[in-house]
């Protein structure tokens, strides 16, 4: 399953020309989803504890020809996304 994660120049080589993607990661807690935004950011596994709400990291990319990519990922647990939702209300 994270094979895929070691090859990233080449799923992003035929991204269209922006300069920035956001991109929300939405799951229930202890899910991952935190595992996976820094085995992207530092393309190593890494201890993490459970995130308590949001965590949000911008991830630049360099492709080919000097032409950078940035990602701003959201993590958010699902739970919190339905507290926010239904406090602004």
């Amino acid at each position: 399953m994270g094979n895929g994660l070691s090859d990233q120049t080449s799923i992003l080589s035929s991204l269209p020309s922006f300069q920035s993607f956001h991109i929300v990661i939405l799951g229930l807690d202890c899910a991952g989803k935190t595992t996976v935004l820094y085995r992207l950011q530092f393309n190593e596994f890494v201890n993490t504890v459970p995130t308590k709400g949001f965590n949000t990291e911008k991830i630049k990319v360099t492709l080919g020809n000097s032409k950078t990519v940035t990602f701003h990922f959201w993590d958010v647990v699902f739970g919190t996304l339905i507290l926010v939702t239904h406090k602004t209300k």
